[in-house]
């Protein structure tokens, strides 16, 4: 398989992040650690007792990855496992460069790669970096 240059540079210097289920019972730690980022940072968070937090930081939060009005470079999932696959389908869908996940609940191992590779088609993945 060839590599994609294009996405690794999208995936390594990224112009638009998207941070998907930060929370305030962590602090929205996510979107706070990149609050310097310089370019385009947004939220996507469906729960209405977080948007108005997140609107506090001066964040823009989308309640789909897909109405986000532009190409998203790199996205850090933080969601339960439950919801990992609904999720990943989405980035897939995006076309989104590259993905963290930190997400309980799966353990790396050979059964959990193999099932995202059949699964989704991923080649190669490390549960905790999808590119």
């Amino acid at each position: 398989m060839k590599a994609d240059h294009k996405k690794l540079e999208r995936a390594f210097s990224p112009k638009c992040i998207a941070i998907i289920g930060d929370k305030k019972e962590t602090n929205y730690m996510w979107l706070r650690s990149h609050s310097n980022f310089k370019g385009k940072l947004y939220s996507v968070q469906v729960a209405p007792e977080e948007i108005e937090g997140i609107k506090a930081l001066g964040i823009e939060n989308f309640t789909s990855l897909m109405d986000i009005p532009e190409p998203v470079d790199l996205a850090i999932v933080a969601v339960p496992r439950v919801i990992a696959p609904r999720i990943l389908n989405d980035l897939i869908q995006k076309d989104v460069a590259a993905a963290h996940f930190f997400t309980a609940g799966f353990s790396e191992t050979y059964t959990a790669l193999k099932h995202l590779n059949t699964t989704y088609g991923l080649k190669a993945c490390s549960l905790l970096n999808l590119t």
